[in-house]
């Protein structure tokens, strides 16, 4: 029974009746109306990185920035994938009312954002990011059976209903985990450019105003591509259509950066 009827039946004089009535209706409105809060980003704790000895003396190899569906490993032997842990240094694990905020955003939501800052000379920020990964699923969510896989469309986790997505911008790594539904994430630095025009004209459905117009709209773009496992390419009316499919997750901020979500039905 809702709670207008509930009111509606309670035995009052009619001018009371009117005014709980009202009262109920508003509360009513206002609930529907209200937006869920922004998906929290985890903040991951920063570690140093170990340098092997065949490292010391070499530079650091850039590494793609916000485009994880380039995020191929070799093919053949995975082993490499399978031993993550060996090849990079342990994170501390989060603490605390953040990381049990995250916890139950994941149970209620079915999804996890985390925000990674890449040690000082990374040499390879997917491994980072993988380690971070492969900790918060072991650790946190209690998954036992599942391998990361490679795909030209990004990185897969196999023995699971998750889903998954990561971005690099820089000196941060975004992963983005769902549960029973597709997910694409992409972090974007906000940086003065010259042809934001020109792009947007080539890949967005509009023209931003701003260079954080443009990095939150770009982000948006490359995330939907990733929650479909679109290659990047032109806009145009189908391409268009299938960006209107997924649903973009309103999703806490990071200052100087623009991070969008998206999810979509498997």
């Amino acid at each position: 029974m809702s709670l207008q009827t509930l009111l509606s039946a309670m035995p009052r004089r009619k001018s009371e009746n009117q005014r709980h009535l009202y009262s109920a209706t508003c509360y009513l409105n206002l609930e529907s109306s209200m937006k869920p809060p922004p998906l929290k980003l985890l903040f991951w704790p920063e570690y140093p990185p170990r340098l092997d000895n065949n490292d010391h003396g070499k530079k650091a190899a850039p590494d793609d920035a916000n485009d994880s569906r380039r995020d191929i490993a070799p093919q053949g032997n995975n082993s490499q994938t399978r031993h993550d842990r060996s090849l990079t240094p342990v994170p501390p694990l989060p603490e605390g009312e953040e990381y049990g905020s995250s916890l139950r955003e994941f149970h209620v939501n079915g999804l996890a954002l985390i925000l990674l800052n890449l040690p000082s000379g990374t040499r390879n920020a997917r491994l980072h990011a993988r380690t971070v990964l492969r900790q918060y699923l072991t650790e946190f969510l209690q998954e036992e059976h599942f391998d990361f896989a490679e795909s030209p469309s990004g990185p897969l986790i196999t023995g699971s209903d998750l889903k998954i997505s990561l971005s690099y911008a820089g000196d941060k790594a975004l992963i983005g985990i769902a549960r029973g539904r597709r997910i694409g994430v992409d972090i974007v630095k906000i940086e003065r450019m010259d042809d934001i025009e020109a792009l947007a004209k080539l890949y967005l459905p509009t023209i931003p105003v701003s260079d954080a117009d443009f990095a939150l709209a770009w982000a948006e773009m490359e995330a939907c591509c990733k929650a479909l496992k679109f290659p990047l390419s032109e806009i145009n009316a189908a391409r268009q259509l299938a960006y209107a499919s997924c649903k973009l997750v309103d999703c806490e901020q990071l200052e100087g950066y623009r991070i969008a979500v998206a999810t979509r039905s498997p």
